[in-house]
């Protein structure tokens, strides 16, 4: 859906719901409009209701339907062959004829480089221009590379591996940049060779690449390349072995050509297995530091692609290079990089690092586990019967967790292909599989976090609230968030991925307000004491973006849950002369709180708490009065709370003493370390005759508070007949006279 459905239907609803009997109020502080809107919306409905569905859109039109570009991103991600096109790579001409022949459009050149720049896959910089290091430098040696390339008859082109983050939908977060990756070549004055590949690069896709680009060229070939951590692999240079194609990578102004290592003599190499399979003393491997110790084990130094061809030789490393860690030609995948997984290492902690965790079999039932981050810095470890029914052992799980963690500070998102062992309740380690939802997917707009997928419908990942709610299907008529187009093909792991990137940026523009989500959110379940600081989280967790503090009040204002005056308390003698004495007390090291009410709207009241420290605790409590007077259980609720949080005696000054004198109140706190008292009234027994007892009634001790009971009944009993005898008295003497 996009933003002109998503207005309509929010302005149909709206005139819906006042229509049905709700107040216009209710209705614009659940939808967060202004009242202003609806009542226009209103009169538009009786007058003219055209104008409360979508307008058409202005300018252009799209050259491709969602439905078109959906199918034109699975095409270039497959390749032209698959496609029923000649070549191995594309270019825009193949491109351009591809959308003529598909879907009856033709476009310019510049036009197709728009529209992959909407598919997300192709960069915003230019491919031609290129940072320069030492222009001197470089110039000398491109001419020893110009001359290489004419001894060899060779073509000189300029390409190279770019990471392109996925721009459809757009997200609030940085973009991944393993979304998706570009690898091209160019002929100075002649066409551009693309190929587009989903995930991180790796060196698969690329000899992929470069094995399309020999086919195309039909001749050697030697291309230039800006630096990329690919082509620090050793597999990289091994691949290219084989083929009629010199690859120079450039760095600043100087250039080095991808040479695999020379092989080692295998066959008198000792047995491997005794030394590596066991793993380091802490962590996991990595080529490097098993280069390392194979050189301390031979006594001579060996390097990263000689352990490689070594390993390799023994079945401990695959011939080829190493399969992708996802699948290079799903658009889906790309999309859930870009849009799904930050918000997944987000949740994971601040600076958390991805790793994807690849399986790879090896022969004699031995598996090789791999951690690969997003720039290929693999840390692997080998394990003997791995999989037991066809899962993933918890126990090989949990060994390998805990050895990346030693490796590794940060936090760790794990991301894998295959969860089977990763649902063991035995693990300690939790891993996000490709294609899991973050935010509910809910038809009616919901942004809240995943909770569990139903089995009745595997497509939806629904949040706690919805599951329970969802168990039929969802009600008719509600606002939907999926795509107005969704792509064609079975219902499973792209259709889905397209859904939820949709659904969380609907969710994420909604207002906080939107729906009564936030009413439900701070009401639902028993009464929470919360901070200021434990509100912002609660809010920025339930609608996955930062929420401040002074936006967090301003939306409560605005819903009728926070007071327009926020209480305070000023700092007076009683509270420098008397409060001492009642925090001795009420024990050693007892904490202080100021308890307020703050009157909302409704029958709802806000329970505040202040100290002098500046830190608030407050709690919703609805029906929290009875007959104009504080209901015991609700202030019993709230000084439980208080006390659970204080962790030590505690002495409440409360504002409004109604309420806190209850019998209810003090039998239920009688065994508690708690001491209530009134602002203002002093510690000891005001009688004038001069009591040193505490004051417990009011501002006197028991015994003279009822003795002024006493005497104000006396007064109130003997005081008319007394003033009626003296009147009588003066009425007698002035008649006399």
């Amino acid at each position: 859906m996009d933003g002109r459905a998503f207005l309509a239907s929010l302005r149909t609803t709206a005139v819906t719901r006042v229509e049905a009997g709700e107040r216009v109020a209710q209705v614009s502080r659940n939808m967060g409009v202004s009242r202003s809107s609806v009542y226009e919306w209103l009169r538009q409905a009786r007058s003219e209701p055209q104008k409360l569905q979508a307008s058409p859109l202005q300018g252009r039109p799209s050259a491709l339907s969602p439905d078109g570009l959906h199918d034109l991103a699975t095409a270039l991600l497959a390749g032209p062959e698959s496609a029923g096109l000649t070549g191995r790579l594309w270019t825009r001409e193949l491109v351009n004829e591809l959308v003529s022949r598909d879907h009856g459009v033709s476009l310019t050149l510049t036009s197709i480089g728009r529209l992959l720049r909407s598919l997300g896959l192709w960069p915003r910089h230019s491919l031609v221009t290129w940072p320069d290091g030492s222009a001197r430098l470089w110039k000398q040696r491109y001419a020893y590379i110009k001359e290489k390339a004419r001894e060899q008859d060779a073509l000189l082109m300029r390409g190279g591996l770019v990471d392109v983050g996925a721009l459809l939908p757009r997200s609030s977060l940085p973009a991944a940049p393993f979304g998706f990756h570009l690898a091209y070549a160019l002929i100075p004055g002649g066409p551009l060779l693309f190929r587009a590949y989903s995930g991180p690069a790796n060196a698969a896709t690329f000899l992929d690449f470069a094995t399309g680009l020999v086919a195309e060229t039909g001749r050697a070939t030697c291309l230039i390349t800006a630096p990329h951590p690919v082509f620090d692999l050793d597999e990289c240079a091994r691949g290219l072995a084989g083929l009629p194609l010199t690859v120079w990578v450039r760095s600043d102004g100087d250039a080095r050509a991808l040479r695999p290592a020379p092989a080692p003599a295998t066959a008198s190499a000792p047995d491997l297995r005794p030394a590596v399979l066991g793993g380091p003393s802490t962590g996991l491997w990595t080529m490097d530091r098993l280069a390392g110790h194979l050189s301390a084990l031979f006594g001579h130094p060996v390097s990263t692609g000689e352990a490689e061809v070594l390993l390799s030789a023994q079945n401990l490393w695959p011939e080829g290079p190493l399969p992708p860690v996802l699948p290079p030609g799903s658009p889906a995948v790309g999309r859930w990089c870009h849009d799904v997984l930050p918000l997944f290492q987000a949740e994971a902690g601040p600076g958390a690092a991805v790793r994807f965790v690849q399986e790879v079999p090896l022969p004699g039932g031995r598996t090789l586990l791999l951690a690969v981050s997003p720039d290929q810095e693999r840390r692997f470890a080998w394990y003997e019967e791995a999989r037991y029914q066809g899962r993933m052992r918890a126990t090989t799980l949990a060994d390998f967790t805990r050895r990346l963690r030693q490796d590794l500070a940060e936090p760790l998102c794990l991301v894998v292909t295959d969860d089977s062992g990763w649902r063991s309740r035995d693990l300690d380690a939790t891993a996000t599989t490709v294609g899991d939802a973050f935010f509910c997917t809910w038809a009616d707009g919901c942004g809240e976090r995943v909770w569990r997928i139903p089995e009745r419908d595997p497509v939806q990942a629904l949040c706690r609230r919805h599951f329970h709610q969802g168990r039929g299907p969802a009600p008719a008529g509600t606002a939907s968030l999926e795509m107005e187009h969704p792509p064609r093909g079975p219902v499973g792991t792209a259709d889905r991925q397209v859904r939820i990137a949709a659904a969380r940026e609907h969710a994420r523009r909604q207002p906080l307000s939107a729906g009564g989500r936030l009413r439900e959110l701070v009401l639902a379940g028993p009464p929470a004491l919360l901070t200021t600081r434990t509100l912002t989280a609660l809010l920025s967790r339930a609608y996955g973006r930062p929420v401040d503090a002074d936006r967090a009040v301003a939306v409560l204002r605005d819903e009728g849950l926070w007071p327009e005056e926020f209480p305070s308390v000023e700092p007076g003698p009683w509270e420098h002369e008397t409060l001492p004495l009642y925090l001795a007390h009420a024990g050693a090291g007892a904490a202080v709180r100021f308890v307020a009410e703050a009157r909302l709207g409704g029958d709802l009241s806000l329970l505040v708490a202040l100290d002098r420290a500046g830190e608030t605790r407050f709690a919703w409590y609805p029906q929290a009065r009875y007959r104009g007077r504080m209901r015991a259980t609700t202030l019993v609720s709230f000084a439980g709370l208080l006390l659970d949080d204080a962790n030590g005696p505690l002495c409440l000054v409360a504002a409004d003493e109604a309420g806190w004198k209850s019998k209810e109140l003090a039998a239920a706190l009688a065994r508690r370390p708690v001491l209530v008292v009134a602002a203002g009234v002093p510690y000891l027994c005001a009688w004038p005759a001069g009591c040193g007892n505490r004051a417990v009634m009011g501002d006197q001790c028991r015994t003279h508070a009822r003795r002024s009971r006493r005497l104000a009944v006396h007064r109130a009993r003997s005081g008319p007949l007394l003033d009626a005898v003296r009147a009588a008295s003066a009425e007698l003497a002035v008649a006399r006279a």
